[in-house]
């Protein structure tokens, strides 16, 4: 006589509960420090950047303000310090066809957000929060209503990132509304290294 087992619920219980903690560990986003990340919104809690007059690069800077774009953007570029990604953000310097490191290159990736342009008070777009994992990163924020008293300027919101931990193969980039939910702007990014 053959006698057939058949699985018990509490082991059909640790099957699942496993499979949903492998899932969970898989897409866990870690969060990256606010005090690291560079901003030109005035934000208290992050390090500011503005066009001063040292800046080595003001012919880009001259371009940018003369095109005063509006759109909003979010990228990766390679640069090797704050100021390089900073021109890179002006400019809109895309790495292309990928942010591969090629051999012998120390520079850093940095993710790039420029929200547009809008008065600097109150601040219209403020930064919650970077997360990431090995398939995404997420730029969450909250906007301030169009309401009520502004100063009469014309801020572009700017927002650098370094990334000490860059994800291999494809990365999806994502601007995400932290007050609503919403993914406002969503990019995919070859992060396949171009040394060959």
């Amino acid at each position: 006589m053959c006698i057939q087992a058949r699985p018990s619920k509490f082991a059909f219980a640790l099957i699942v509960f496993m499979c949903t903690s492998c899932s969970s560990n898989s897409e866990r986003m870690e969060k990256i420090p606010l005090s690291s990340i560079y901003a030109s919104n005035g934000q208290e809690n992050l390090k500011q950047i503005g066009f001063t007059d040292d800046l080595p690069f003001q012919d880009t800077i001259e371009s940018f303000q003369k095109l005063k774009p509006g759109v909003s953007n979010l990228f990766l570029a390679r640069a090797r310090d704050v100021n390089g990604a900073f021109e890179a953000a002006l400019s809109f310097q895309v790495w292309p066809p990928s942010v591969g490191r090629k051999e012998g290159e120390q520079a850093q990736v940095w993710l790039i957000a420029y929200f547009g342009r809008a008065p600097s008070d109150p601040t219209r777009w403020i930064i919650e929060s970077v997360e990431y994992n090995q398939a995404k990163i997420v730029l969450n924020f909250s906007e301030v209503a169009k309401i009520g008293i502004r100063s009469a300027d014309s801020r572009p919101y700017f927002v650098l990132v370094p990334l000490k931990t860059v994800p291999q193969g494809k990365c999806q980039l994502e601007l995400r509304n932290a007050g609503t939910g919403a993914v406002t702007l969503a990019r995919i990014v070859d992060m396949t290294s171009d040394t060959k």
